[in-house]
């Protein structure tokens, strides 16, 4: 009998959340940790002190597994530091975590992996992005180079849009560094969807699952992009040969040419892909569950999430089944402060969020629709809003009109008038 995994979940939002509910429900789990921490997530993981060493804490925990979850410490080198340590991460080392740190390394490697992408070019000052502009024209797609929160592309669909997203990151600085180079690439016209496999650093590559989700902040062509206002598993419209043609053109190949320079990928890649009229074509590579992507997806998944990611830290996916996933659907709503993503009010008081989980608790129903707790704190008997992003709910259902009356039938209990919803998403 194997031992029992004690598990640390690195990140504290909507994502993390999900990731420890599941998790938690496996019965490999010996103990769960998470760092940092909000206080809803502590009904699932046991929070680490702050502002300690956190390998240090890990050893000193016996920690087994540490599953990381945003794209910025992986970027960073989180995981490598773990590894010296000699503790099993479920996340990329740095070399490989650039795939997503850095837009033109991803380009260069699609590129070298012969992987159908965008035509583009990079820009480090504002005089060349301007010179690309000229020779591209409008519309026209301006990515910052480095991490931008979901947050750094924009779709200028006139010259003065293109324009003006130059300005912002080269000059403005309003992404800060991550805009110090950008790409400026053609626009693909058709619809999005993302596809996720699980790899092992050792050739070992699983399909896992696909989602679409929903980046505007409102259903208007020229409203700011977000980390992401609602997501659906699966994708809508995919099929097995689509999911066959996105693991042999998409997925193997990088992983491929990563191993093969020296930077093997272990952990979940995320390809988000674009259907064209000339057919599939990648727009980026994320190097960790999607947000809030992976809301819409675990709520599916019947395997045991925990003994997945075991075996794909430790190289060892072959010995994995492959993931059984519910034939429901899952959609997932996200609900934000109003103003994200740019100013917004913190600190308000979401009135019947309390007495709506304990009433689900009670009754048993909390499967129907999953409270994701991604921004929030705890004050006496009330929840807060403490963040952008704060809430999401998650409905499974056999399809999307009933998804939709589910988590309707939810708001219906809230108050919360400092928060706001892409209420065009849940019409049916």
């Amino acid at each position: 009998m194997k031992d029992k995994i004690r598990t640390l979940i690195i990140g504290s939002g909507g994502r993390e959340y999900a990731l420890a509910r599941a998790i938690a429900a496996s019965p490999n789990c010996a103990e769960l940790f998470i760092h940092p921490h909000n206080d809803a997530i502590t009904r699932y993981a046991k929070p680490l002190p702050p502002n300690n060493d956190i390998i240090q804490q890990a050893q000193k925990n016996n920690i087994s597994l540490v599953v990381i979850g945003p794209e910025q410490p992986l970027v960073d080198g989180l995981a490598d530091k773990f590894r010296e340590a000699n503790i099993p991460v479920f996340g990329p080392d740095a070399n490989a975590a650039r795939i997503e740190g850095s837009k033109i390394t991803m380009k260069q490697l699609a590129d070298k992996a012969n992987i159908p992408t965008a035509r583009w070019r990079a820009a480090s000052t504002p005089a060349e992005a301007h010179s690309i502009l000229n020779q591209y024209g409008a519309p026209v797609v301006i990515k910052t180079d480095g991490l931008a929160a979901g947050k750094g592309v924009t779709v200028a669909r006139d010259r003065k849009t293109a324009e003006d997203a130059i300005h912002s990151a080269m000059t403005e600085k309003r992404f800060g560094n991550a805009g110090e180079h950008i790409i400026l690439e053609e626009t693909l016209d058709g619809e999005e969807l993302s596809c996720f496999a699980l790899l092992d650093g050792n050739g070992g590559v699983m399909p896992f699952a696909s989602a679409r989700d929903w980046k505007r902040a409102s259903a208007r062509p020229d409203s700011d992009n977000t980390g992401g206002m609602a997501s659906l598993s699966p994708a809508p419209g995919i099929t097995r040969e689509e999911e066959n043609e996105i693991l042999a053109r998409f997925i193997r190949p990088i992983d491929e040419t990563l191993r093969r320079e020296g930077s093997p990928f272990r952990g979940v890649l995320f390809a988000g892909l674009m259907r064209t009229r000339e057919g599939l074509r990648l727009l980026e590579y994320n190097i960790r569950f999607g947000d809030p992507e992976t809301q819409a997806i675990l709520p599916r998944l019947e395997s045991d999430l925990l003994e997945l990611l075991r075996l794909c830290a430790a190289g060892s996916l072959n010995e994995a089944p492959a993931p059984r996933f519910s034939a429901d659907l899952c959609f997932h709503l996200v609900l934000a402060a109003r103003g994200y993503p740019r100013e917004y009010q913190t600190d308000t008081v979401i009135k019947g969020l309390a007495a709506l989980e304990k009433e689900r608790e009670q009754t048993g129903d909390g499967e129907e629709v999953r409270i994701t707790h991604a921004a929030t704190r705890r004050d006496g008997g009330e929840w807060r809003a403490a963040g952008g992003r704060v809430l999401g709910l998650s409905a499974r259902a056999p399809d999307l009109a009933t998804a939709r009356t589910r988590i309707r039938g939810a708001l219906a209990r809230l108050d919360w008038p400092e928060g706001f919803h892409r209420e065009d998403l849940l019409r049916d």
